[in-house]
């Protein structure tokens, strides 16, 4: 009888335990919820549970807490946290890898011997393109990570 009660008291424990990391996970703990998903390529905002570490990480000490919350976001890869803080040319979602696009041929054939500009490639693009002559050619691309995006723009919280 006193087997079987510590056997299910164990149990009992057992779940509490993974109830209670599960709650964490959920009511905001990025490091729980990682740590859950394993992989998760959600961009989510930055919680304030980790704003003072995401400024050290990040280099960005002068920026206000506020800021740092509203341009930063996090998501999930191999159980970490990673970061990425949002600015002019620095996108977060996953990268457009594709290397032809309809509109950078176009733009080749109008403006030969140019570099093509975002506004035509769009941001998400990995490629740096020039016309070389009519003729599109990728001079430069960004590394991708293993879950498809740009690894520049990510860091990894400690």
């Amino acid at each position: 009888m006193d087997a079987r009660l510590s056997c299910g008291t164990l149990v009992l424990f057992a779940l509490l335990s993974t109830g209670a990391s599960e709650a964490r996970a959920q009511a905001g703990d990025p490091r729980a919820r990682c740590a859950a998903a394993g992989d998760d390529d959600r961009p989510r905002p930055l919680p304030a549970e980790i704003a003072q570490a995401a400024r050290r990480v990040l280099n960005l000490t002068a920026e206000p807490l506020e800021d740092l919350r509203r341009t930063t976001v996090y998501r999930c890869m191999g159980g970490r946290v990673w970061l990425c803080n949002r600015g002019a040319n620095i996108v977060c979602g996953k990268a457009d890898a594709s290397s032809a696009t309809a509109a950078v041929a176009a733009f080749c054939r109008e403006r030969p011997g140019e570099d093509v500009p975002m506004v035509v490639t769009g941001h998400a693009t990995i490629h740096s393109w020039q016309c070389m002559g009519a003729e599109a050619r990728i001079v430069r691309s960004l590394a991708l990570d293993r879950r498809g995006f740009a690894s520049v723009n990510w860091t990894r919280l400690p």
